[in-house]
């Protein structure tokens, strides 16, 4: 939520030297005779899962188009003013809450992951600032927009006739919503998406289709009692479980914010320079 950039712009597969964490793979899959058309709602989900795997997904889960309750807690978050100078979230508000406005005629919600990881450097000490990790990479909006124009290109070739919309999280898609829906990821009590034995480091995109497919169910609650992820936050930007005032939050003072950082604020960003993973 507190990660915008223009999105979806074209970019280089990542090189051998350097973004090594995803998997290399063209932008056009070779037209090579493939399994016939899907003739079930089952078959469609496989073909989607073996598209999506083969351009470096890892994880797929597929969900009911609305993000329920959840947009009871993103419009409480709007009201209270919680987001900040993040107008985009306000008017992206309705199509977040009926994806049929970006695809008319939606039936399911696909949830994608892709898992993101690098070690962790040497700290060098000094005068140096820090990153969150999940930007130490290229930017992930080109690099999975520019794979799922290839997924929904593909899906268009062997299914003629189908509608689909696929973005990240600079379009106006509740990703985070839709994934703990779909059982892909569980919500921490710091509101961030999480695996289950895994992390919460993993990329997250959804594509709208006009096909019913099977769905999968919640995980639910994973948390218990544990509120080390709330007593970490070095600026309090959490009001209680699940709940975020974006406005306290270091991603967002470093990245979203366009004036100065209210100077009550300021010590608790530490050494933090473009976002934090204090909380992962």
């Amino acid at each position: 939520m507190l990660r915008r950039a223009v999105g979806c712009v074209c970019g280089k597969i990542p090189n051998p030297q350097g973004d090594h964490h995803f998997p290399r793979v063209p932008f056009f899959s070779a037209l090579t005779p493939g399994p016939p058309m899907p003739s079930s709602p089952l078959e469609l989900r496989a073909l989607i899962g073996r598209e999506a795997t083969s351009r470096g997904f890892s994880r797929m889960a597929v969900t009911a188009l609305s993000p329920g309750p959840a947009m009871d807690t993103y419009d409480g978050f709007l009201e209270q003013g919680h987001h900040g100078e993040m107008a985009y979230l306000a008017t992206g508000r309705d199509a977040r809450a009926h994806p049929q406005q970006l695809l008319p005629g939606a039936q399911s919600a696909v949830v994608l992951g892709m898992d993101h990881g690098w070690a962790r450097p040497p700290d060098p000490g000094g005068l140096t600032g820090k990153v969150a990790c999940y930007a130490w990479g290229r930017d992930y909006h080109n690099l999975i927009g520019k794979r799922l124009r290839s997924l929904v290109a593909a899906l268009r070739r062997e299914v003629p006739g189908i509608g689909a919309y696929a973005g990240v999280d600079s379009r106006p898609i509740y990703e985070r919503a839709l994934a703990n829906q779909s059982g892909l990821t569980f919500s921490g009590k710091n509101t961030v998406a999480i695996v289950p034995g895994h992390s919460s480091f993993l990329f997250l995109a959804v594509l709208y289709v006009d096909r019913e497919l099977p769905m999968d169910t919640p995980l639910g609650d994973h948390c218990g009692s544990c509120r080390r992820c709330l007593d970490v936050c070095p600026t309090s930007a959490f009001l209680g479980a699940h709940q975020l005032d974006a406005r306290r939050c270091i991603s967002y003072l470093t990245i979203e914010l366009r004036g100065e950082i209210p100077e009550d604020l300021r010590p608790g960003l530490g050494r933090w320079v473009f976002g934090c993973d204090d909380c992962q």
